[in-house]
């Protein structure tokens, strides 16, 4: 005589299994989600680090829109040549949509994606670069430039410059979430590694890190 699994039984194992996926399914889908975050990021960097080197390579040097690190750990700030540098770097873009925080229209209108400023990182857990705790980040200063990568590039104070514009931000997949600082969001600074090299720093003068994310070096170490 064969042997059957009773109706209860049955019920037991699938609530059992539902109990299992219910525990499980939420983790590796974060866990998906942050590896596509991975290699988005990878992919933003690779770009935008062989623009530099093209935009540089056609001008013969690097442009003197760079931070370079010296003794005891202090920066040397070069921008007299930044409006150049940004004008001829996103010319080798293929710019899809610009609109600043400072423009009408452009914050909150759903253009742009709303951010946490500093202060609301810090409240929720958050940290920002140890080396440089006075760090701000006025990202009403910024421009920003919706890329056909898909990424949305913030260069400060274009075309207005100051010293900030060897820091930017990139958001590599634009407006879809997190929109989290140290997640899909990262501030990165443009650095001298050489007379003629300049290169995309992966630890910048100034981090915005939100509770649980990463920094740009950790992100591309994945």
């Amino acid at each position: 005589m064969r042997k059957g699994f009773t109706l209860a039984e049955v019920l037991v194992t699938l609530g059992i299994i539902g109990i299992v996926a219910a525990m499980t399914l939420p983790a590796l889908v974060a866990k998906h989600q942050q590896n596509v975050l991975y290699s988005q990021f990878k992919k933003s960097y690779g770009i935008f680090q062989t623009a530099i080197n093209t935009v540089n390579s056609e001008n013969g040097i690097a442009y003197e829109c760079y931070a370079a690190r010296y003794i005891s750990n202090q920066w040397d700030a070069r921008t007299s040549q930044c409006e150049d540098f940004w004008t001829n770097l996103l010319s080798k873009y293929k710019i899809l949509k610009e609109c600043g925080y400072h423009q009408s229209g452009c914050k909150g209108s759903g253009i742009l994606p709303a951010y946490k400023t500093k202060s609301q990182v810090l409240a929720s857990g958050g940290k920002t670069n140890e080396a440089y705790p006075a760090c701000n980040f006025p990202m009403s200063e910024y421009t920003g430039y919706y890329l056909s990568d898909g990424s949305l590039l913030y260069v400060y104070n274009y075309p207005s410059y100051t010293g900030n514009s060897i820091t930017f931000a990139l958001d590599v997949n634009g407006k879809k979430g997190p929109n989290k600082w140290g997640y899909d969001l990262f501030y990165l600074t443009l650095y001298k590694k050489s007379a003629k090299s300049m290169t995309l720093g992966l630890t910048g003068i100034c981090e915005l890190i939100e509770k649980d994310g990463y920094t740009a070096e950790e992100m591309m170490l994945k």
